[in-house]
């Protein structure tokens, strides 16, 4: 439980006002609504002195947003998130960048081990990863972090590391749950011991749902068009107020108060009141630039590239320094901008998504304060505009990237028949549902229930929705040899929403003819036969492919026939799930010549996981069908009897392998 202290707030100082607009107060209130802005608040902290500080607008249908009004701030997080593993650097505990986080957590590995051991706390925190989000097993999750974590091993990713950002929400998550392991509490505690508490946040805690606990508070609101926004015409949302798993990415709320005491300790180096709060390397080192966030030449009031330290945007406005970042989480949005040239610090805050007035009034209020040169009208021009384009963005958002729809194509295939339970190991299971009552599909995963609407041939279209934000995404069905649907290509827009990378077209399928003689083992027997008493996962599967080197993709595989009317699978007599999807698949590779996989031109990759073949017993291949022919009849066909008596052969093997290796 979250805290907050009922200690009356400072008055901003009346010694700077006259440096800013006499009239800001109803400038500000103008620019609101030009903008569609339903509620605000805004502070500045100028050489130590809060000289503005103010709300506008409306926190919900009734009550005015104050500066004392707590929103969610979204990816403002990742700073705390940052400083809080500094501090544990500064006590010896941790590195920047020098052990692998898998040292510090374990169970964070990657999919090609050599990565595994290279990617250090300066890698994940300066989004230079290249990782997968893996969004649709982190989003309304009911999993642990640390469960959710472990799946990270079975997507793919290119080795080499890039100094273009690539915006992981995921690798804070990791982060985040490796400062926590090391220091023996939670997240939160981490943060709160290491940071809130120290500087006395007093307005700040963690999850909406903590939030909600105190009087004044904004509820989130959307608009469907800037025209709507503009006009005051606003849809209230509601929190979010499911705990989420990448919560050291964004799940931290506060007021522009907090903000700007915040920024200015980190501006001041760690120091506060004249002593030395936060440790003065650390915060200097997540203000060291890692990656490129823009790295060509733009307009002439900012700096000619932009970097990316440490939870920070580096850039310049008009010759001054600035460090940066910007919050967007389910109907808020939030900004922090700190100019430690002129002691400066710059607050915003608000209840809706499409706001780009939180990037720009920092650089109003830089040019009223020091006189600068009017090079544009951010309030009233660059702002509306740039939020019109967010508007229109989300609405080709929802459009979705697709080819050009050929109308009149009906699907190849009766409805039914895309129906099924399909796995994958990073991804987790979905499922495609048929509705008799309305003749549609659904897919299902997780909290997601949602109808697809059929767009063209095997190509169906579903609209997500989370945290505020929405976009399109596409089921390609492909059809296999043997007419049945059996693979399918995920379509996602290349779009932040997601957490930065889940991006671009993913094969989720089973291919109906098997490629080789060791997919056939990966996909259709080992998953199976390992252990007669545990109801054995896909990432058995995928763990088993990083030791023979072979390729998994990321793909779900049928765990189930198609049907309108969605059942367990049921039991064998030896208790394990019988997968029937893949029933026909495993019953013609039991008729291949699976001689040559043991003793064969295949040797060299069972040689990868130390499999001895001759000390095991597996000489000859009658040996190799008796062990399947026993245990795949009582597996498959549900035969009564004991499952133990079966020949050890490649269950042995297999088994033995399996605990000696992974």
């Amino acid at each position: 439980m979250q805290f907050r202290a009922e200690a009356t707030t400072p008055s901003p100082s009346s010694t700077n006002k006259d440096t800013l607009p006499a009239k800001l107060s109803s400038i500000l209130e103008n620019a609101r609504i030009k903008n569609g802005i339903p509620g605000m608040a805004v502070s500045v902290l100028y050489k130590g002195e809060l000289i503005f500080a103010e709300g506008f607008g409306k926190r919900n249908d009734e009550d005015p947003f104050t500066k004392d009004t707590l929103t969610p701030i979204g990816s403002l997080t990742k700073a705390f998130t940052a400083t809080a593993i500094g501090e544990l650097v500064a006590e010896g505990k941790m590195d920047w960048d020098t052990t692998p986080v898998n040292t510090y957590l374990p169970e964070f590995e990657v999919k090609d081990p050599v990565v595994t051991k290279q990617l250090t706390l300066v890698d994940l925190l300066s989004h230079r990863t290249n990782l997968s989000s893996i969004f649709l097993r982190w989003a309304k999750a009911k999993e642990s972090r640390i469960e959710i974590i472990k799946y990270l091993r079975y997507v793919d990713q290119p080795s080499k590391l890039k100094s273009k950002l690539n915006y992981s929400n995921t690798m804070y998550a990791v982060a985040g749950e490796a400062g926590a392991r090391i220091a023996g509490v939670s997240w939160e505690e981490l943060v709160k011991s290491k940071i809130l508490d120290p500087l006395g946040l007093t307005n700040t805690g963690f999850s909406q749902l903590a939030m909600k606990q105190f009087a004044d508070y904004a509820l989130p609101y959307g608009a469907a068009s800037f025209e709507d926004a503009k006009k005051g015409t606003f849809i209230r949302g509601e929190l979010y107020e499911d705990y989420l798993r990448d919560a050291p990415a964004g799940d931290i709320y506060s007021n522009v108060l907090d903000l700007a005491r915040w920024g200015r300790a980190v501006l001041k180096g760690g120091e506060v009141d004249g002593k030395q709060v936060l440790n003065k390397n650390s915060i200097a080192e997540t203000w060291t630039g890692y990656t490129f966030s823009s790295s060509t030449r733009r307009s002439p009031d900012f700096a000619p590239v932009q970097g990316y330290g440490l939870g920070w945007f580096i850039d310049a406005y008009k010759g001054h320094a600035k460090y940066t970042h910007g919050g967007l989480i389910s109907g808020y949005k939030s900004g922090l901008d700190i100019y430690p040239d002129l002691d400066l610090v710059v607050a915003v805050q608000a209840n809706v998504n499409n706001a780009s007035l939180t990037e720009h009034l920092s650089h109003y209020i830089l040019d009223e304060l020091l006189d600068l040169p009017r090079t544009q009208d951010w309030l009233f021009e660059v702002s509306p505009k740039e939020t019109q384009e967010t508007y229109t963005m989300s609405d080709m958002l929802i459009e979705g990237e697709f080819p050009k729809k050929i109308e009149n194509r009906p699907p190849v295939h009766p409805l039914e028949e895309y129906t099924g339970v399909f796995t994958h190991p990073a991804f987790g299971d979905i499922s495609f549902v048929y509705n008799q009552t309305e003749d549609a599909l659904y897919f299902k995963h997780l909290a997601f229930d949602i109808k697809m609407e059929h767009y063209h041939f095997d190509l169906f279209k579903v609209v997500l929705r989370f945290l505020g934000s929405a976009w399109a995404v596409g089921f390609q069905f492909e059809t296999g040899v043997d007419g049945k649907v059996g693979k399918v290509t995920f379509i996602e827009p290349d779009d932040h929403h997601t957490g930065g990378s889940d991006a671009g077209e993913i094969n989720i399928g089973l291919d109906t003819i098997i490629k080789s003689k060791i997919d056939v083992i990966l996909k259709a027997y080992l998953g199976i036969v390992l252990d007669a008493s545990v109801n054995i996962k896909a990432d058995i599967l995928a763990k088993i492919a990083l030791k023979l080197g072979v390729d998994l993709k990321p793909s779900w595989t049928p765990r189930s026939t198609p049907s309108s009317t969605q059942t367990s699978p049921p039991k064998s007599a030896c208790g394990i799930d019988v997968d029937l999807g893949i029933l026909a698949d495993i019953t013609a590779a039991v008729k291949l010549d699976l001689g040559n996989l043991l003793v064969g031109i295949d040797a060299d990759i069972l040689a990868d996981i130390k499999i001895d073949l001759d000390s095991l017993g597996l000489k000859v291949k009658a040996d190799v069908d008796l062990a399947l022919g026993l245990n795949l009849g009582a597996i498959l066909g549900g035969v009564e009897g004991d499952c133990h008596d079966s020949q050890p052969g490649i269950l042995a093997a297999i088994k033995l392998a399996v605990l000696a290796n992974l």
